[in-house]
């Protein structure tokens, strides 16, 4: 059985596919253009761990903006760190956001771009290892979620409290692109 998530507003919040992340910024959301993205910075020194809201990273990479627009069959703007820290961006047919925290911090040099069935890099906080995933939204209680509105074709994962117990939310939101200008 297949379920499509239809989003009647305009969604631009990302929680995230990572349900690593998921777990850390419950109730969190990203709702802007200009930073769309869910990350988590751990606390150090006296600071406190936090949720953010982040821009991607291909679009500020050493001055350069990077963009799948104009790629018919790899239209979504993807990204990695290599194992010396080293980002690299690139094009997908597929949309998904990794979270800057487990991409760069946790797992890099760890990729999932070739495991169709497990696309999700994500980290086992249990285990303290990297592992590439099926979307959490894929198998919710039997139901697969998917996103065909091509506005809306980004598949987010996240986790809300209520009652005292843990609520897993699925939802579409709209394509990631850099804003123009002044803007970003």
């Amino acid at each position: 059985m297949f379920r499509t998530l239809v989003v009647a507003s305009l969604s631009l919040g990302v929680s995230a596919g990572s349900m690593h992340l998921a777990q850390l910024c419950r109730g969190h959301e990203c709702n802007t253009a200009k930073f769309p993205m869910l990350d988590y910075v751990p606390g150090d020194d006296g600071e406190e761990a936090k949720c953010l809201c982040r821009a991607h990273p291909c679009w500020d990479d050493a001055g350069l903006t990077h963009s799948c627009s104009n790629n018919e069959e790899q239209p979504f703007l993807v990204y990695s760190y290599d194992a010396d820290g080293k980002l690299s961006c690139g094009c997908n047919n597929e949309p998904h956001i990794v979270p800057l925290y487990v991409a760069k911090e946790l797992c890099p040099g760890f990729n999932c771009g070739g495991s169709p069935e497990h696309p999700i890099l994500d980290y086992n906080a249990e285990e303290k290892n990297c592992l590439c995933r099926a979307h959490p939204c894929h198998d919710d209680k039997g139901v697969k979620h998917s996103c065909p509105d091509a506005k809306f074709p980004l598949l987010q994962y996240g986790e809300d409290e209520k009652d005292g117990k843990v609520v897993k939310k699925c939802s579409c939101a709209a394509k990631l692109e850099a804003p123009k200008g002044d803007e970003l």
